[in-house]
């Protein structure tokens, strides 16, 4: 008698959950739903009640209209931002093909490259786009004074995007063009150095240097014997000698300049 009690105490709680997103109506229809999709292991959500994973097959559910949504949960982040949805109107034994979008990310080095796919272009590094269906073919990075570079869609890793370093654009010879202009990050210029101006710049600066140094010395010594002794002559010479001081030094500031130049302006 007692498991014959337990039994029927066990009977509501099994029809309260059928393998179904409604409770069972007298009088309702039921069909089974497959959802498939170009990603497996995805969520599947019916009227956002969690349905089970990706191939979901047999599924019972009521007659009427209905939500799937569907989440993938999977390593390759822009598909995680793409949910797609689908709206039913289930009225008989139905098969779904949910796809989702394929996400793809374009980066350079430098950045601001022309993306260039069946002679358009569609966008400028860094760029993400979610297509229907894979790409195929190639895809040219494209930016002045840059060597092109063209991009085989076969080598796309969907885990890590595209991260693409342009060469710089040179000449024939081994020259770079006079009209190259890209940032150099090991000295953050522009253009070239002129070696010849610098080396000659700072040897003027630091023959000035000496120069002045010497003749200031002179002139200090000269300029102490005339105070010592009232000889007009030693004074003619420290004046002599602070003239020099003063053309040395005058010249070695424009040294420093001009080297100033060379060095740290374009």
């Amino acid at each position: 008698m007692k498991i014959f009690l337990i039994f029927l105490l066990l009977i509501p709680f099994y029809t309260l959950y059928p393998k179904s997103d409604t409770l069972l109506v007298p009088g309702q229809k039921m069909f089974q739903l497959n959802v498939y999709s170009n990603q497996n292991e995805s969520d599947v959500y019916i009227d956002s009640v969690y349905a089970g994973k990706t191939p979901l097959a047999g599924y019972k559910l009521s007659e009427g209209l209905h939500t799937i949504k569907l989440i993938n949960s999977g390593y390759k982040a822009g598909w995680r931002n793409d949910n797609p949805v689908k709206e039913l109107l289930l009225i008989s034994d139905t098969t779904l093909n949910i796809n989702f979008r394929y996400y793809y990310s374009f980066k350079s080095d430098p950045f601001n490259a022309d993306l260039i796919k069946d002679d358009s272009v569609f966008g400028k590094t860094p760029f993400g786009i979610f297509t229907e269906k894979e790409l195929t073919g190639s895809i040219i990075f494209r930016k002045k004074n840059f060597s092109d570079l063209i991009f085989d869609l076969k080598n796309y890793s969907f885990e890590t995007g595209a991260n693409i370093t342009l060469l710089p654009l040179k000449l024939n010879s081994g020259k770079t063009s006079d009209n190259y202009a890209y940032k150099n990050k090991s000295t953050q210029f522009k253009t070239d150095r002129n070696l010849f101006a610098i080396i000659g710049l700072g040897a003027a600066a630091v023959t000035g240097g000496v120069f002045s140094l010497n003749y200031k010395n002179k002139a200090n010594e000269n300029y102490d014997n005339y105070l010592a002794t009232g000889n007009t002559a030693s004074l003619n010479e420290a004046n002599k000698y602070d003239t020099g001081f003063i053309i040395s030094i005058v010249l070695m500031q424009m040294a420093v300049g001009g080297l100033i130049y060379f060095l740290f302006f374009d």
